[in-house]
């Protein structure tokens, strides 16, 4: 049996706008996440923030296809990939499927040709392809890695209806939360969870959504600056045009109570942020949305629920288990 030749690939500095399309449709098939490695998402941080940075994107190719997009920040002599913790829960360098192995390598190949040899790849999910491509890259390019964990992002495999779920908690965080629910209806009435989509409801929704995320804690209030309300209001309405938001409220007789803004990936959901009305707190009424968040998307047929980072103890009381993010720092002697 004759061995199938392997693709040659080139790497190249690109342009986002001019990439942006090919760079979207790469992501129909490739495993990396796609909310926090879209184009728009990277634009839309850049004019928010105003950051001044050099961005370098890459871009790797065979046979004239796009396989791989990387975007870093240069900052002296030290490489990154583009973007912020704070508001990215993940950061990757996505490539289409089949090509994992040979678009990192070619990356590397391309990087340290060029003189870099400090570069850092955070935001890594321990599913990602360049995470279980990178040592083998790192070690065929000269490079010497560094892994350390930096977040968790607790998670949940979901079933196919909401009592296989309540089966799969231990005795206690499953009375807990029926006890939670039965509670909050008991106050005043079950409420309706609702859930919103297009751009114009969306858009006349999103003051309501900053209202409870302000009230709900102070720490989020001081989160919430003018700049940060301006990088969400426009993710929301870039996400909603795109067809990747789920913006829930909790409402009860027209009154919103709480509110989670999720992103759809596929067969899982994402709940990125949250708030809730502080007059039920005592009711667990932040709680209750997320479960009712989780409700639907059992509902929906998501076969996965995804809380993003933060170890917070709720995910875990509703079932989550951690999956590590991890920062991946390569560096090699200079020429």
């Amino acid at each position: 049996m004759v061995p199938t030749a392997q693709p040659r690939y080139a790497v190249a500095e690109a342009d986002l706008e001019s990439l942006a399309g090919e760079w979207e449709a790469l992501l129909d098939d490739s495993d990396a996440v796609g909310i926090f490695t879209r184009p728009s998402w990277l634009r839309i941080w850049l004019h928010a923030f105003e950051d001044r940075r050099d961005l370098l994107i890459l871009a790797v190719r065979a046979e004239g296809r796009l396989c791989g997009v990387a975007a870093f920040l240069v900052e002296g002599g030290l490489l990154r990939l583009a973007g912020d913790p704070e508001v990215w829960d993940y950061a990757d360098m996505p490539s289409r499927r089949g090509h994992e192995q040979g678009v990192v390598d070619a990356l590397l190949a391309y990087l340290a040709e060029k003189g870099w040899n400090r570069i850092e790849l955070w935001g890594l999910a321990e599913a990602s392809p360049t995470y279980r491509e990178l040592p083998g890259a790192a070690e065929r390019r000269g490079y010497r890695l560094d892994v350390e964990q930096e977040a968790v992002c607790p998670s949940i495999d979901l079933p196919a209806d909401w009592d296989s779920y309540l089966g799969m908690l231990n005795k206690k965080d499953r009375h807990e939360l029926r006890r939670k629910i039965r509670r909050f209806e008991e106050t005043d009435g079950p409420a309706t969870l609702v859930g919103l989509t297009g751009v114009d409801e969306v858009e006349a929704a999103l003051p309501d959504f900053f209202r409870l995320h302000v009230e709900s804690r102070e720490d989020k209030a001081e989160f919430m600056t003018p700049v940060m309300r301006h990088f969400f209001e426009h993710v929301g309405e870039e996400t909603a045009r795109e067809g990747g938001l789920r913006l829930y409220f909790m409402e009860r007789g027209g009154k919103r109570l709480a509110s989670v803004l999720c992103f759809n990936g596929g067969d899982s959901l994402m709940l990125y942020n949250s708030g809730y009305d502080p007059e039920f707190a005592s009711v667990s009424v932040g709680v209750v949305s997320k479960a009712l968040c989780l409700q639907r998307a059992i509902a929906d047929g998501k076969k996965r629920l995804n809380f993003l980072r933060g170890p917070e103890r709720y995910k875990y009381d509703l079932g989550a288990h951690d999956a590590g993010v991890y920062r991946c720092t390569l560096q090699r002697e200079g020429n």
